[in-house]
């Protein structure tokens, strides 16, 4: 999606250095995976409660949004080689995300 796509459809924007971050929350389900996966990042008690300065690791940045279950959390890079080299990396990566996003779905129902 564009970024004026984002914006028309109710996405609000976090703009970065490397990346600009959008945030839909009506589509959020809450399900906590970017405040475990990257927690310095997504703070609710900060204002504005998504800070990407605080990630120095912009792959590890970009696999928690690409993580986000009900695509609430978009982004665009603003370069083409900030994109990811290898899907295998990623790939790894969200499933690590995936995995404790299971456990706190687990948590959450009991």
């Amino acid at each position: 999606m564009t970024e004026q796509e984002l914006l028309e459809t109710g996405y609000r924007k976090y703009h970065g250095d490397k990346l600009d971050i959008y945030f839909k929350r009506s589509l959020c389900t809450h399900s906590r995976v970017c405040l475990k996966g990257s927690p310095k990042v997504f703070n609710v008690r900060n204002r504005p409660w998504i800070d990407q300065r605080e990630e120095p690791d912009l792959k590890k940045l970009i696999a928690v949004l690409d993580a986000c279950p009900t695509k609430a959390l978009r982004y665009i890079a603003h370069k083409e080689e900030e994109k990811w080299n290898s899907n295998k990396e990623k790939a790894g990566f969200i499933f690590i995300l995936k995995k404790i996003w299971r456990q706190v779905r687990s948590f959450m129902r009991s």
